[in-house]
């Protein structure tokens, strides 16, 4: 009996290490999809496949590593520079004027790019805004407020961007979007310029080449779990 006891004892500890060597790899697979509380992005559209896979792994691999998007971990990201505007700032943090020379229309010519950061309900979104390559970026910053320039109809800033690629979306039906507070991150994929967009939600992020304008020619979707 004493013997019987021990078997069934056995048994059910060998059954008890199973089980959680099982738990522990549902959990490691769990964690493969979802981190920090935000879930993997998937792509839901592409018109460049190895371009949108390539950055896909980049902003997936961001979440696995650090829970959060950092574009400046990499080197595809523009790095910019900061524009001296004389003016002693409070708030340095919500008020930034950062400048940069590269082909964002990809026409073959660079040009001057400034990208403006305030703060919107104490959350920073950006605006970018073209002139040509030998504007005065002194005579710029007189002839507007940073966060505002006049002198150009050339520019991304804050605004609702449908992403009318999505598929699936029915006839008369309304496009989803990114709204309002909205980080825009140019970047260099071989010899392309691209802009990298998403909001405070974070659920799209959308890469689109810049034509003119306010046009832009949407080439990647991911979609993941919104943060708020």
């Amino acid at each position: 009996m004493k013997n019987m006891r021990m078997q069934h004892l056995v048994s059910r500890s060998l059954v008890m290490r199973k089980m959680a060597r099982l738990c522990v790899l549902v959990l490691f697979a769990t964690v493969g999809v979802a981190w920090a509380g935000k879930e993997a992005y998937r792509m839901v559209m592409s018109e460049g496949k190895r371009f949108c896979q390539h950055m896909l792994a980049i902003f997936n691999g961001d979440l696995k590593n650090y829970g959060a998007l950092l574009y400046e971990k990499h080197k595809e990201f523009i790095v910019w520079e900061p524009v001296d505007t004389g003016e002693v700032k409070i708030d340095k943090y919500c008020s930034q004027t950062l400048k940069q020379t590269f082909d964002i229309n990809n026409d073959g010519t660079d040009e001057l790019v400034i990208r403006t950061r305030s703060c919107y309900q104490s959350q920073l979104t950006d605006s970018l805004y073209i002139f040509p390559l030998n504007s005065n970026i002194v005579e710029l910053l007189k002839a507007a407020t940073p966060h505002a320039f006049g002198a150009t109809s050339d520019g991304l800033w804050a605004m609702t961007y449908e992403l009318k690629k999505m598929p699936g979306v029915k006839s008369g039906a309304l496009f989803p979007g990114i709204h309002t507070i909205i980080t825009l991150e140019p970047l260099k994929f071989g010899q392309t310029i691209y802009v990298s967009m998403t909001d405070l939600r974070q659920e799209f992020i959308v890469i689109a080449k810049y034509l003119r304008g306010e046009e832009l020619e949407h080439v990647c979707y991911f979609r993941g779990k919104p943060l708020i």
